[in-house]
């Protein structure tokens, strides 16, 4: 057969590249053949490499564009509509937060490494199980890096600081340093706990996920009830996940703007006069900012989809907690 497209004296000068085994006999007869042999899939880049929040995006909650929907448009709006408006605010409350959230992310890691020896269906994404590159050491040096310029917007005159001497602005990254040595300690401890025991932690943990930028952020009145309608809301949640419960169906967004209205209403009858000493802008903002996102929770979609579709409920996404319960 192969002598039909190719003569046999033209064998000696021709040069025959396969990759498989079935053309053993048209390997034997032309002596310049060759066999590629793949290699395993390459590991792709920058696998091994750290980066902040990583983990938290790509193996704790993978798939679900997390960094957007939650970090993004969830933890750090609510910081931003919490505390003082001013362009060096928001630039501090970012840093801040994003060296928080940096030390936050080894409490994440933690818990999915010692999940098993705690829980009876630990609840760790494949992604989480797989994840390489993750270092502890590297993630306090960025906290560290992320305190510095989020405490030098914050405080803009530590310029003249450190022109004077460095003690304040050391006492400054040492008393938080301190801060994020204590939430690593919670959260250390609170994965060494029963599921149902963690309850009583939870709260603590957003508690400083919330409230402790105020050490160098002016945090108002509109905002503190925020910030306490999101602890209360977020660990009623979690109560509800670990007693078994649906929470799937709770829609803890609304429950946070309704705690949020009840605490204003709350803050009105004690301060009549007080609840609009920031201005009418934060609370129009915030309650725009709540209501946007508990309609996106109730119905499952981004606002732009809602105002393009309806209110037609989409499908829920599915949850890393749904495909641990299909494995049991």
């Amino acid at each position: 057969a192969l002598e039909a497209v190719l003569p046999a004296a033209e064998w000696e000068h021709t040069l025959f590249i396969t990759d498989s085994e079935d053309d053993a006999e048209v390997i034997e007869a032309i002596p310049g053949s060759r066999v590629l042999h793949w290699g395993t899939n390459p590991v792709p880049a920058f696998t091994g490499l750290y980066v902040p929040l990583r983990y938290t995006v790509e193996g704790k909650y993978p798939g679900c564009r997390y960094f957007t929907t939650q970090i993004v448009l969830e933890d750090l709006a609510l910081l931003w509509l919490a505390y003082a408006f001013s362009w060096h605010y928001a630039a501090a409350l970012a840093g801040l937060f994003l060296s928080l959230y940096t030390i936050y992310e080894i409490g994440y890691y933690d818990n999915d490494r010692v999940a098993v020896n705690y829980e009876a269906v630990p609840v760790v994404s494949e992604a989480a199980k797989s994840f390489v590159g993750f270092s502890k050491t590297k993630a306090w040096m960025w906290a560290f890096l992320f305190s510095v310029a989020g405490i030098f917007c914050a405080r803009l005159h530590l310029f003249v600081w450190l022109y004077r001497g460095p003690f304040p602005f050391l006492f400054s990254l040492i008393f938080w340093f301190a801060l994020l040595g204590g939430l690593y300690l919670v959260f250390y401890r609170f994965n060494r706990l029963s599921p149902r025991k963690r309850i009583l932690l939870f709260p603590l943990l957003h508690v400083f996920k919330t409230f402790t930028f105020i050490l160098f952020v002016p945090l108002t009145l509109p905002g503190m009830l925020l910030l306490a309608a999101q602890v209360v809301s977020i660990s009623a949640n979690y109560c509800i996940y670990r007693l078994g419960g649906t929470w799937q169906r709770f829609n803890r967004q609304a429950w946070r703007l309704t705690l949020f209205l009840v605490f204003a209403a709350t803050a009105w009858c004690a301060l009549p006069g007080g609840l609009t000493g920031t201005g009418y802008l934060r609370w129009v903002l915030i309650l725009l900012w709540g209501s946007v996102r508990a309609l996106e929770q109730a119905t499952h979609k981004n606002i732009l989809r809602f105002v393009v579709e309806g209110f037609r409920a989409g499908k829920m996404p599915p949850s890393r907690h749904d495909t641990a319960r299909k494995k049991e």
